[in-house]
This record gives C-alpha cells, structure tokens and sequence, in this order.
C-alpha cells in the first residue's frame, strides 16, 4: 500500500482525531513552524493540507493560501470547512501549477507522510518564484529512528538510522517513513534551494529537552 493510498484509508480516523484535540502536540510545533515563515501578503502553497487546519490558521494570519493533499476525502472536508478556501486533490510529486506560481511553498508535518518528498521538494522549488521561500516541519529523524526505554531513561535506536522504513506515529496510530536527514536535505539540494536556517525542537515530555522531537528548516530558491 502506497502513503497515499495509506492516508485515504486513515482519513476517518485523522478528521476525529485533529478536531477532537486529540494532537495534543499541534500547538508546540505549529506556533514555532510559522515564526519561522516570511511574513503574509504572499501567495502559499501548503503542501499535504489534510483536512485544512494550518491553512485556515494562515489564511487568519493575512496569507492567500491554496491547500493541496492527495486524498479524496481530506480535501473534501477542507472545503466543507472552509467554503471561501481553495483546496486542490494532487499529488505534491506532480504539481498541478505552473513555473514560478507561488512565493512560499510550506509542508507542515507532510513530507514524511509522502511516498516520495525528494520529488515533492523539487516540484515545490519549480513552482517557486525565484526568492521564493520552501517552509518543512517534520518528526524529526532521530525520534523516528528508535523509542524510549522507560525503565532505563535512555533512547534506544532500533536496527538502522539511515534506512527508510515505515513509521506508525504511536499515539496518533497514522502511517509514516522513517527517513534519514539526508533524504529530505538530497531533495533541497536537487530542487536547488539554499537553506536559510534549520530549527529543532526539543522533547517536551518523555526524556525532556535532551532530544530533537520535530526537524524545521527554511530554505529559499535562488
């Protein structure tokens, strides 16, 4: 089964689950995510939107968004939400937009959700203006890698870091890859986008600020 297919499948489950408060850690990586944003009055393409709840939140922050997300279902409940929203069924490996349609593309908690996020950082960098800015947040790598060993206080990775291999977030049970750093940093470099800055975020709860739970990073398209 494809990511794709994985999050039609999961769609249900997502809906209830994000408007239900059952995110609980939305707030912690949301607000830092769009501090770390150009400032509105430019055109953005949010990639992997889901049901609409970052979109909304930009749209009331001044930015003139298009969500985009590859399940059916998302999409339709992003409208249903949000009627004066403009919410688009594609694939972020094949954009359905021309050359230089946008100044900011922002994947926010996506990419490690997608089958192939190298060929969704190249299409976001075609789409871009040049000086156009492309916003990631993702689970952070590391985390993904391996588990808290409770009884020891200690994170232990399990079989190999830089394999990419599938991910079922534990508390919110919804599919995703492990992926190593290099993969998402290959496609920044493959769209030809130059990093302006990387944030990471600390745990919060299990072992507390001793280890990066989300991965953020701004880059822009020369």
């Amino acid at each position: 089964m494809t990511q794709k297919e994985a999050w039609e499948s999961v769609a249900e489950h997502w809906i209830a689950l994000v408007r239900t408060g059952g995110d609980r850690s939305f707030d912690y990586g949301a607000e830092a995510f769009f501090e770390l944003l150009p400032p509105p009055a430019r055109s953005v393409l949010e990639l992997g939107c889901g049901e609409g709840r970052v979109a909304r939140r930009l749209a009331a922050l001044g930015y003139a968004v298009v969500g985009l997300d590859s399940s059916p279902t998302m999409v339709g409940l992003a409208r249903e939400a949000d009627p004066d929203g403009e919410y688009v069924l594609g694939d972020a490996a094949a954009l359905p937009f021309g050359d230089a349609s946008f100044d900011l593309v922002a994947a926010f908690m996506s990419l490690q959700d997608m089958d192939d996020p190298a060929a969704a950082i190249c299409e976001s960098a075609r789409v871009l203006v040049s000086g156009g800015c492309f916003c990631f947040a993702v689970i952070h790598p590391l985390w993904t890698s391996g588990e808290v060993d409770d009884d020891a206080n200690r994170f232990v990775i399990r079989g190999s870091y830089l394999a990419a291999v599938p991910h079922i977030r534990p508390v919110m049970q919804v599919p995703s890859i492990h992926r190593p750093l290099e993969s998402y940093f290959r496609g920044l470099e493959e769209g030809g986008l130059l990093v302006q800055t990387m944030h990471e975020l600390p745990t919060r709860t299990r072992l507390p600020g001793l280890l990066p739970v989300y991965l953020h990073v701004r880059a822009v398209r020369t």
